[in-house]
């Protein structure tokens, strides 16, 4: 999925958080990418249900803001919502 198509299925406000209500409220739109990855069974890293992928450059292409990241972590937390792991 690409960062067009997902913009013609999610709000989001200028600073490029999803304003959807729904599992993804309040995340990065580039975490609504990695989700979908997984979603249609593409992995890199699954361990202790955190999801890790390494950020490529076709995926800093579509998402600039991950010009400096190495990974993206995500897990679903209790109450369903899909969260971005901080810290990597």
């Amino acid at each position: 999925m690409t960062r067009k198509e997902l913009l013609n299925i999610f709000q989001i406000n200028e600073n490029g958080i999803i304003q959807n209500n729904g599992p993804l409220l309040g995340q990065p739109l580039y975490i609504a990418y990695y989700w979908y990855l997984f979603i249609t069974g593409y992995t890199d890293i699954w361990v202790d249900n955190i999801l890790t992928y390494r950020v490529r450059i076709e995926d800093r292409v579509q998402f600039p803001e991950l010009a400096e990241r190495e990974t993206i972590q995500l897990k679903r937390d209790v109450d369903g919502s899909i969260v971005e792991l901080l810290g990597n």
